[in-house]
């Protein structure tokens, strides 16, 4: 039974009651070659049961349940009856068993995610975030000619599946996990790093993390989906993450500004550099040809005023994709315009503009080349919008150098701004 409305405003399936009505529902999915039969395999459910059974139930299958014929056993996740018969156990083909930890009840949804490594050889128990179990396997995942098969057997309500046919790395898992944490407003038991994320639609994210064997570092380096992309080189440190969600609103843009009406939040979890965000105008359903005069807008409420961020864009002509390189970056909102609605322009190509060291400890070096002479002023803008220095200096010839003291800021990431006339630039740096 679909149910609209049934965990934090998103729909669930109910599978019904075997009590009474004695009706419990089945979904099924034909054969297929992208169900089984690979290296590895990674399976999440968001599920609550509906009833104690003492039996062994199964919540979702790929085997020929007609018969005990090991080689047309793919796998099942089903409840272990016997002595723990409310507590979960993975199989795959009769030879892999592998339970859970904690009493399963109906109190409450679980993520549960059960998965193989064919090329760490490790199956593993995830529920909650917290990893239950692991046990040792060697063989790949047989394929079976037999349908795919979720509920049937114990009541349940069914938010959300997800089968990948391959090896998943743990931080793989554990951005999957967390997306469905956010996105049905969960608390897992462990790894739980995105609870505060004001923005939950097409959640998406890279990272990094230690191996479910703890011997090496597992990585996600690009992700994409809601018409942006994520991608980083490298990621420096395990427990590091990116994630980025949206508002919700579909993509158009303000007919003269150009101005996607779709936000997005980018939250950093430890200290990610260097990564680029792109913007995807055919995923986004434009049919604008973008440039590099495209600004990325950021801001550190929802409620504030747009910041352009002075980043020049690169843009894929074959893939229709607009990316900006983010050395550092910190939380909050970001989109992309063409026009920006203050009256100030940027800087002209003919104006020279660069800051260093970045990162700076006690002072920054401003370098500003251009024809203009006359009035400068320099604002350093927190992420929260407020002026923390306001300054203004006689720029009396083409090339000039000013020192700005930074003794009286805290360590964190700021913009300076540079007025000149009616022209604007604006710098980002991090002060340690």
């Amino acid at each position: 039974m679909f149910v609209a409305n049934g965990l934090n405003g998103f729909p669930v399936l109910n599978f019904g009651l075997q009590s009474g009505e004695g009706n419990t529902k089945t979904l099924t999915v034909p054969d297929a070659d992208n169900l089984d039969g690979g290296p590895g395999i990674s399976i999440f459910l968001v599920l609550k049961r509906n009833e104690m059974l003492a039996d062994f139930a199964a919540i979702i299958q790929k085997r020929d349940i007609t018969g005990g014929d090991a080689t047309k056993q793919a796998w099942d996740l089903e409840m272990d009856a016997g002595s723990n018969p409310n507590k979960f156990q993975f199989v795959v083909a009769r030879d892999l068993f592998l339970k859970n930890s904690q009493i399963i009840n109906t109190d409450k949804y679980y993520i549960v995610n059960v998965n193989y490594q064919g090329a760490l050889q490790t199956a593993s128990f995830i529920n909650d975030g917290d990893i239950e179990s692991t046990n040792f396997y060697n063989r790949p995942i047989q394929a079976t000619n037999a349908t795919l098969i979720l509920g049937g057997f114990q009541p349940m309500n069914v938010a959300e599946a997800i089968l990948v046919n391959s090896d998943m790395n743990m931080a793989q898992i554990k951005l999957v996990t967390n997306y469905l944490a956010a996105k049905y407003d969960l608390t897992l038991k462990a790894g739980d790093v995105i609870s505060d994320f004001p923005y939950k639609n097409d959640l998406i994210g890279i990272g990094k993390d230690r191996n479910i064997t703890n011997t090496a570092d597992d990585v996600h380096l690009f992700s994409s989906g809601g018409g942006i992309e994520l991608k980083a080189a490298t990621i420096a440190d395990a427990g590091d993450y990116v994630f980025a969600g949206h508002n919700g609103n579909a993509i158009t843009e303000n007919t003269t500004t150009k101005q996607w009406s779709r936000t997005y939040y980018l939250k950093n979890i430890g200290d990610v550099t260097n990564i680029t965000l792109g913007f995807d105008f055919e995923k986004a359903g434009l049919t604008t040809v973008p440039d590099n005069t495209y600004k990325l807008l950021y801001k550190s409420t929802e409620s504030g005023s747009w910041t352009d961020l002075s980043l020049t864009p690169v843009y894929d002509a074959g893939r229709k994709v607009l990316t900006y390189t983010l050395s550092t970056f910190q939380d909050g909102y970001y989109t992309i315009s063409k026009l920006m609605s203050t009256g100030i322009r940027n800087f002209s190509k003919s104006t020279e503009l660069s800051v260093y060291p970045n990162p700076a400890t006690d002072k920054l070096v401003v370098n500003i080349k251009s024809q203009y002479k006359g009035k400068l002023v320099y604002n350093i803008v927190d992420l929260q919008g407020r002026i923390i220095v306001n300054a203004n200096l006689e720029k009396g010839s083409e090339a000039i150098s000013e020192f700005i003291n930074l003794d009286m800021l805290a360590p964190g990431t700021y913009m300076l701004e540079v007025i000149q006339d009616s022209e604007k630039e604006v710098k980002m740096f991090l002060k340690n």
